[in-house]
């Protein structure tokens, strides 16, 4: 499994699981907490995780290079290349805060989202959650097909998504929401807001994304759109075609 390490509550999940997993992160000071935290040492002592400090790089980047990041003092959720969102303010909207008071600029290593893949081999599930950089993973899966894992999800920042997975050979669909900065299950087990285990179709997945982004949405529906406070979501795809709604 390849996903971004944040504060390692996903890892945890999946390596006690029984996953080998390796996790990117790019703050140094979320990299050192992981390597030092107790619950996870037995899993980096074995060697069944392994946290890469360095970005995953944004497209256009194929070589290993020194990128200028952005570390929000809000939430490190936010960390990212983009000051858009590594600068955005700390209360809602949530805008970016054009004086940059709210994010430290800092240089880090980019490493090709391609390289990573190539070096780790290629997985059953990989989580995008690179606020913005998920782009150069993409590109890396077009390029090489066979690199792209089974399953996938990534959070979902426009209705164009569903598009983007197509093209990387994706099949099924589920629309996760947020919960507190934890993914959760992942796969079969992944719970669509609307469908719960069933695997969506593309065009489910697509009808239901546009609600999301549209202006409204009935008040007992089960995904609501952000425009009236709905969760963030995570899509989540699978190379099989499943029996879909």
């Amino acid at each position: 499994m390849t996903l971004v390490f944040f504060n390692g509550a996903d890892s945890l999940f999946y390596l006690t699981q029984g996953y080998r997993v390796v996790a990117v992160e790019a703050d140094p000071t979320l990299a050192t907490a992981g390597q030092n935290n107790l619950a996870l040492l037995p899993f980096i002592q074995t060697n069944q995780l392994q946290i890469l400090n360095r970005a995953v790089a944004p497209l256009n980047q194929d070589v290993d290079s020194w990128l200028p990041f952005y570390l929000n003092k809000c939430s490190k959720e936010w960390n990212s290349f983009y000051s858009k969102v590594g600068c955005r303010s700390c209360a809602a909207p949530y805008l970016e805060d054009q004086t940059k008071a709210t994010c430290t600029p800092s240089n880090v290593v980019a490493t090709p989202c391609a390289s990573i893949l190539a070096q780790n081999g290629v997985g059953k599930y990989m989580k995008l959650d690179i606020e913005g950089a998920e782009e150069g993973c993409y590109h890396a899966m077009k390029q090489n097909p066979l690199s792209a894992p089974a399953f996938i999800s990534a959070e979902v920042v426009d209705a164009n998504l569903v598009d983007t997975l197509v093209g990387l050979g994706y099949k099924s669909f589920k629309l996760v929401k947020q919960k507190g900065g934890i993914s959760g299950e992942w796969g079969d087990k992944a719970l669509d807001c609307k469908t719960g285990t069933v695997w969506r179709s593309m065009q489910g997945a697509k009808q239901t994304l546009q609600g999301v982004f549209g202006a409204t949405s009935a008040p007992n529906d089960p995904c609501p759109s952000l425009a009236i406070g709905g969760s963030w979501y995570d899509l989540h795809a699978s190379k099989a075609l499943h029996q879909t709604w």
